[in-house]
């Protein structure tokens, strides 16, 4: 069931698309706030943490947007997901015999 609702976040809905882009603002204050605070208060282990969660962020875009794009491609292209003609699927030499007459009665 968890599959059958990321497969549906992931085909038909621009959520994941749209979530980012409203975290932004909230993102980018917290990373100037945190910034500012580990070079006046806390050190380099705030910063360090701010670069981690900041790759993780981009890495969660990237992987998102490439679905979309990967969907987009997929579904553009307009080919069918399967071979019709068992002609074209098997190499010439191991064409089994009851299959090419079937598909020329066809």
């Amino acid at each position: 069931m968890v599959a059958f609702a990321i497969a549906g976040l992931l085909t038909s809905s621009t959520l994941l698309l749209r979530l980012p882009f409203y975290a932004f603002p909230f993102f980018a204050i917290s990373n100037a706030l945190i910034f500012f605070l580990s070079s006046q208060i806390f050190g380099a282990a705030f910063f360090a943490g701010l670069v981690i969660v900041d790759i993780v962020y981009i890495s969660f875009l990237l992987t998102v947007q490439s679905a979309y794009l990967a969907r987009i491609y997929k579904n553009g292209m307009g080919r069918p997901l399967f071979v019709l003609d068992p002609r074209n699927t098997y190499p010439p030499y191991f064409v089994p015999q009851s299959k090419i007459k079937q598909s020329l009665s066809l």
